[in-house]
């Protein structure tokens, strides 16, 4: 029985790895590039039931295109294997590739400061500042209200 719990833990450290994270990224994002992975926290907050990391990422150049999107992820371990929380409707944006504080978690609310468009900005620069709040509720991230 101490084997069996062992290697359940063995199995759920590894989904965790970040390794494994970008493995299951690559595959839900088939025919993308995953660019600047990068781990905001890990451990464990309220409503996830679980120790969790929190991770921000940019999926570019799906289908061939010069598109991008960059954003965060919960995930967890589930059997061995890497699992996401569900993303909101319009998934969170992420923050700047070089901002390490750009995802704060406290008590149950995961904050996110990201970089947005003025009307006037060259689509180069973003110039304005943003935060959101969200909050772990029945395997998914919800806006904090």
């Amino acid at each position: 029985m101490l084997a069996a719990g062992a290697m359940w833990l063995a199995a759920a450290a590894h989904a965790q790895t970040e390794t494994a994270i970008q493995q299951y990224l690559t595959q839900q994002f088939k025919g993308c590039s995953l660019y600047g992975y990068q781990e905001n926290f890990r451990g464990t907050m309220p409503g996830a039931g679980q120790p969790v990391v929190i991770a921000s990422y940019t999926i570019e150049s799906c289908g061939g295109g010069n598109n991008y999107g960059r954003t965060v992820g919960v995930f967890y371990a589930a059997n061995g294997k890497v699992r996401q929380f569900k993303q909101p409707a319009v998934p969170i944006s992420g923050p700047d590739i070089d901002d390490r504080d750009g995802v704060t978690v406290q008590g149950d609310r995961i904050t996110v400061r990201w970089s947005d468009y003025a009307p006037d900005d060259p689509r180069c620069c973003p110039s304005l500042k943003r935060t959101s709040s969200y909050r772990l509720v029945n395997g998914a991230i919800v806006p904090a209200g």
